[in-house]
Parts: structure tokens; C-alpha cells; sequence
């Protein structure tokens, strides 16, 4: 039967309509970041504001996340005059990979619950609800005028879309650490060794060009969206107010087919474009910046490893093999991670390559010899065998949302690397002296942070030291004597650094809970040495065991940290930062040079305070 020309244009115009009406129709998830365990049971909150939905076991830490959520709501727009509409917050408490991302299409936040080993003074949990609802807000924010009317058609991807085409990602990052930084007291804000990427870049290298800021380079480190976004973002907040990125997000969400309306918006309420902002913002940080190295009296050391030009390249972690020869933790742009051994005339060999690190420390110990031929024994010479221990990232074959840190383990006697534990949710390894017992971390599903030994040849638990609901342990290190185990511990007054009897018989606090950013303390002699961030750059700090006085190790232009005392306790090798990423640097260990903390003064940009 022949359709009439009418007949025809009615059935085009119905299928039209369709297709519109389809978005509608369909609640499919658009955009999967991957399952979690089918064997879980899953629960949800629902309040006005958000919906926390979580898997049952998590019940605990879900319902104290209410009052954080709460918290957040009446504060995290304030500065962008906004306030989202209800949000669902979906944990993930059986990836050992501490992140969180806010995605749209549909609308929510996905967390992933287990707090990392270089976490600093805040609440993990409370960390990512504060970033994430930040995101929230901002994505939210352009749901209105022109764009609401496409979300009529198109539903979330309308915001989504304006928002990825028109909102830099600098600016959704950098806004996001202001606003966590504001509202705590801690954020990456308020932490040297975060600022020091770009003070190093722009002070010694300048400025690079607004494009190559923005986009990165394969050739050129560049330091990444958060840490560009947050000096461009703060600094534009100090000197025009918040109000600039209210009007340039509005003018996205009205006029996103003006081409460049964050541009437009931006010139609106500041007289300038984001690339003039940029190379304003940038001059006026390196004037900052320089006023601050002006008044910093560095402190000598000796270079061990070379700075080649216009490269990037860090060794990090290092520790002594003996007075001449550093074990370190080696990567650069254009070469994976890798445990590399450095000496004298530029000596530098690879030892092994492990896989994905899942936290960022590994541990060294010295062995007793053996009639193996072994395949280090040749380089580093006879009497300096040892053993390397690290946390590697395990995927499940099956659930992309469970994943497993496990403790690997790397004998130069035999060349060979092998998994001390499997399926296991260990951290921060940290071999006892002699190398047959090992402390780590652990940290359970329902983020329950233990102190553990394992026995270093099987890997089974042999003694639990510490455990807690709420208190986060970080990067144990054993004394020389294998008495005692140094660590940090996070709780809500901030981080300290602890002893613990490694007979598990009693628990010394030698420094009070603070907000400042420390990390990483370690045995030197009658010291613990330690990373502090007290002159607004990061430095070394030692604890005297007898007193508990602090003193400045270490003054460095632009950050220095982890040491490790040299066998015969005359030296330290630590990381020194530059635009050429962290090299291997060595000083004097001589108590007596040390500055006290009370001399101390923090000459930085402190951004954050405006």
C-alpha cells in the first residue's frame, strides 16, 4: 500500500518526537566507573540535601558522614552563591586506592573510602565530601538560563557538556582545593610541599606559556590542574573577590553559544581575560615567592645525584646500603618507577622494577651474607646483601571496585621478587632490624586502621600493636635496637608523632597532635628525624628523644624531606627538591648547627588567608 506524502511527514515528525522524549524514558547508567563484589548488601540514607549509599558493613562510618554532609551543605557553596539540589554519595570501601570523583549523567559523587599513607591533618572521609561537593556545586551552578532549557531535551549531559567545553579544569580543581582549604584546618592549601611544584617551576625555569600551563607537556613536567588552579584561582579570589568566578560560571551557563563566555565573564567582573589573569597571577607569585627565598638561609649539602638539563627526574625515599652506596625510589616523564641503587662517580643501577606502588614508601634492610651467587653481590660488593619490601596495587580479575594492597619483596641473594601476602589491605612496610619481622598498616573495609608485625619470611600476622575505629596509623619505622616503632597518628585534633613498644607494652607521645603538615619520622641515634612544614617550606625536623625539644635540620629552598642516617651516624642523605624534580642530597648529621623551632618564621604566600 503507498503511504501518502502527508502520512509520511507525520511519521517523521513522531519519531522526532521520539527521540526527544527518549532521554526521559531511560534511567540506564551513562558513565560506569566499574562494580563492586556482588556478594555486597547495600544500604542508603536519605535526607533533603543527599543519599548516602553504601554497603551495610560500612553502616558505622556512613551515618558519622550525616553531620559532615550537613556541615558541607550550609557551607560548601557560599562562595559561588549557590546551593545544589539533592545529591547521591556512593561508597566504595573494597578499593584500597584512595580517591573520589563527581560525575554527571546521572548526577553523584563516588567515594573511595581507604584513607592513603601520605594523608594529611584531616578526616579522609571529610576531605573528599568537602572537594567532591565542591565539584557539585560548580557542575550545578551552570543548570541554569540557556542551559536549563537544553537539560529540557537532553537531561544532566546538558550541564555536563557546557561545563567540559567552556570551564577550564584548572579552575574546577583549584576552586575545589580553596574550598577545602577553607574550610578545614588543613587542605593542600596550606601544605608547602603542594605549591612547592610551581614555585620551583616558575622561580628557576619562569612562566611558561598560558597553553602549556593549562594542557601539560609530554616533553616538560608541568605541574598538574590542581596545583595551577589553586594558585590562579586564590590569588584572583585575594585581589577581586570570589564574585569574578561567580559571574564567569554564569556566563557559561547562559550564554554558553557565545564561544567564550568563562572568558567574557571573567573580563566582566576583573577587566581580564583567564590568559591575562594567568600571566598576572604568575608575576605576582614569583614576586611573593621571591621575598620568601630572600629570607631563607639555606643550609649547605653535597649533590649525589646529577641534575641533567631541562629533565625531570626524582629520587625519593632514599636510605643508606652503607656510608657510600643509596637505595631510592627512581622514576621520570619518560620511565616508569624503579628502586635504584647510587654511588660514587655517578654510579647508578637499576635494582628491580615493581609494579603499581599503593603507598609511596618502601623499607631496606642489610642481611647476613650467603653462599649464593647472587646477582646484585658483583656491583655493590660482598657484605651488603638486603632485601627491599614494598605495597603493590593487586586488581580483582572479576570486580574493577575491589583491589588489594599486597606486601612484595625484593632478595639481591637471589635476584628474585616475590608476594609476601596476598588479597591483603597492607601499607607502609617497614622492615624490623635483622629482617625477620615487618611492621605495617592495615586498614580493613570498614577503614579499622591496625599496627601490625607480620613475620618477614611467611607473612603471617604475629603480633597486633595497635588498633583503632577511628585513629589513622601512617609509615611506621623500627629503632635500631628493634624496641620501639615510630609513627604518625591521625585523629581529630591533627597528626602526631608516637612510639610504640614493639613488645607491645606501652605507647610514648613525643609530639602533640597539630595541623601543620608533618610525615615520615624515622630513628636517627637519639633523635627522630622527621618532614615539617613549619617555615612554610618543607623541611627536616629532629624530636631529641631525651627532652622531646624540636630543631630545624634542614633550610632549602624549595623542600627537602625523608632523611636517613648514614650507618656510622656522621651523615643524612634526603630528597632536595628543584625544577628538576627531587635529587639525592647529603649533609653533615651535627646536632650542635641545628636551629630551634621557636626561631623559625614562615615568610610564604599563605594564600589562603584571604
Amino acid at each position: 500500500m503507498r503511504i501518502p506524502m502527508h502520512a509520511k511527514k507525520n511519521i517523521h515528525r513522531l519519531f522526532l518526537a521520539l527521540l526527544t522524549l527518549v532521554p526521559l524514558l531511560l534511567h540506564g547508567q551513562y558513565y560506569n566507573l566499574g562494580q563492586d563484589p556482588s556478594a555486597l548488601k547495600w544500604r542508603q540514607i536519605n535526607t533533603p540535601g543527599f543519599r548516602i549509599i553504601y554497603p551495610e558493613n560500612f553502616e558505622q562510618k556512613a551515618q558519622k558522614m550525616i553531620p559532615m554532609l550537613n556541615n558541607i551543605a550550609k557551607q560548601g557553596g557560599k562562595t559561588l552563591a549557590f546551593k545544589p539540589g539533592k545529591v547521591p554519595f556512593i561508597l566504595h570501601n573494597y578499593n584500597t586506592e584512595a580517591n573520589a570523583v563527581t560525575v554527571w549523567t546521572p548526577k553523584r559523587v563516588e567515594l573511595y573510602t581507604c584513607p592513603p599513607q601520605d594523608n594529611y591533618a584531616q578526616d579522609w572521609l571529610d576531605q573528599l565530601v568537602t572537594h567532591e561537593y565542591r565539584h557539585v556545586v560548580q557542575l550545578d551552578r551552570t543548570n541554569q538560563g540557556f542551559t536549563r532549557v537544553l537539560s529540557w531535551l537532553t537531561g544532566e549531559q546538558a550541564a555536563a557538556l557546557v561545563s567540559g567545553l567552556f570551564v577550564p579544569p584548572w579552575f574546577m580543581e583549584g576552586d575545589a582545593v580553596c574550598t577545602e582549604t577553607a574550610l578545614s584546618r588543613s587542605g593542600r592549601g596550606r601544605i608547602p610541599s603542594f605549591e612547592m611544584l610551581l614555585r620551583a617551576q616558575v622561580t628557576q625555569r619562569g612562566a611558561y606559556s598560558y597553553d602549556k600551563a593549562a594542557l601539560g607537556s609530554y616533553k616538560t613536567f608541568v605541574p598538574n590542574q590542581y596545583v595551577l588552579g589553586y594558585s590562579l584561582v586564590a590569588n584572583v579570589r585575594r585581589k577581586y573577590g570570589y564574585q569574578a568566578w561567580v559571574r564567569a560560571l554564569d556566563e557559561v551557563a547562559w550564554k554558553p553559544y557565545s564561544i567564550t563566555p568563562f572568558n567574557h565573564g571573567l573580563k566582566q567582573a576583573t577587566g581580564y581575560g583567564k590568559e591575562e589573569l594567568y600571566r598576572m597571577t604568575m608575576l605576582d607569585m614569583d614576586s611573593m615567592w621571591k621575598y620568601q627565598d630572600a629570607h631563607t638561609q639555606k643550609t649547605a649539602f653535597v649533590r649525589l645525584s646529577g641534575i641533567k638539563k631541562n629533565a625531570y627526574e626524582t629520587y625519593e625515599y632514599p636510605v643508606y646500603l652503607n656510608d657510600t652506596l643509596v637505595i631510592s625510589k627512581f622514576s621520570s616523564l619518560d620511565e616508569i618507577t624503579r628502586f635504584v641503587l647510587t654511588g660514587p662517580k655517578e654510579f647508578n643501577q637499576t635494582i628491580v622494577s615493581p609494579g603499581f606502588l599503593s603507598s609511596g614508601t618502601f623499607s631496606s634492610v642489610i642481611m647476613a651474607d650467603s653462599d649464593q651467587t647472587v646477582s646484585q653481590q658483583a656491583a655493590i660488593g660482598k657484605g651488603n646483601c638486603f632485601m627491599l619490601a614494598w605495597a603493590e596495587t593487586i586488581n580483582d580479575p572479576r570486580w574493577e571496585n575491589r583491589k588489594f594492597s599486597v606486601i612484595r619483596t625484593y632478595d639481591s641473594r637471589t635476584g628474585k621478587t616475590r608476594s609476601l601476602t596476598r588479597e591483603s589491605r597492607y601499607f607502609a612496610p617497614a622492615f624490623a632490624p635483622g629482617g625477620s619481622a615487618m611492621a605495617v598498616v592495615s586498614v580493613d573495609p570498614v577503614n579499622r586502621s591496625s599496627l601490625l608485625v607480620l613475620d618477614a619470611h611467611t607473612g603471617e600476622v604475629k603480633d597486633t600493636l595497635l588498633a583503632s575505629d577511628s585513629d589513622f596509623y601512617m609509615t611506621p619505622s623500627w629503632s635500631g635496637d628493634g624496641k620501639w616503632i615510630v609513627y604518625i597518628k591521625l585523629d581529630n585534633q591533627g597528626k602526631s608523632i608516637n612510639m610504640c613498644n614493639s613488645a607491645g607494652t606501652g605507647i610514648k607521645q613525643i609530639l602533640p597532635p597539630t595541623f601543620t603538615e608533618i610525615s615520615n619520622p624515622v630513628f636517627a641515634g637519639g633523635y627522630v628525624l622527621y618532614n615539617g612544614s613549619y617555615s612554610g617550606i618543607q623541611n627536616i625536623y629532629a624530636i631529641d628523644l631525651n627532652n622531646n625539644d624540636i630543631f630545624q635540620v634542614t633550610s632549602a629552598a624549595f623542600g627537602a624531606g625523608n632523611a636517613h642516617l648514614s650507618p656510622g651516624e656522621r651523615k643524612i642523605v634526603y630528597s632536595d627538591y628543584s625544577a628538576s624534580g627531587y635529587s639525592l642530597a647529603e649533609t653533615a648529621f651535627e646536632p650542635g648547627t641545628w636551629k630551634k623551632l621557636t626561631g623559625i618564621r614562615d615568610y610564604s604566600p599563605s594564600l589562603y588567608k584571604y
